[in-house]
């Protein structure tokens, strides 16, 4: 059933080029999750650090880490 829902004969598309389409919704997939942990969770996260009083964190934030 797992393959038949990741089929994309139905469309007219052979094993290979179903190889290369779902790849294709992977890379893009992980360029997204990349984007939005990179943008949105660091953004968010150092907000929250700099609002601490601790100075360990912020020293962290400036180095990049």
């Amino acid at each position: 059933m797992f393959n038949e829902m990741f089929s994309l004969k139905s469309i007219g598309l052979n094993s290979s080029e179903n190889s290369i389409v779902v790849l294709g919704i992977f890379l893009l997939i992980c360029i997204v999750s990349y984007l939005i942990s990179n943008k949105i969770l660091i953004r968010l996260i150092s907000n929250f650090f700099k609002k601490t009083s601790t100075k360990l964190d912020d020293i962290l934030i400036e180095k990049g880490f």
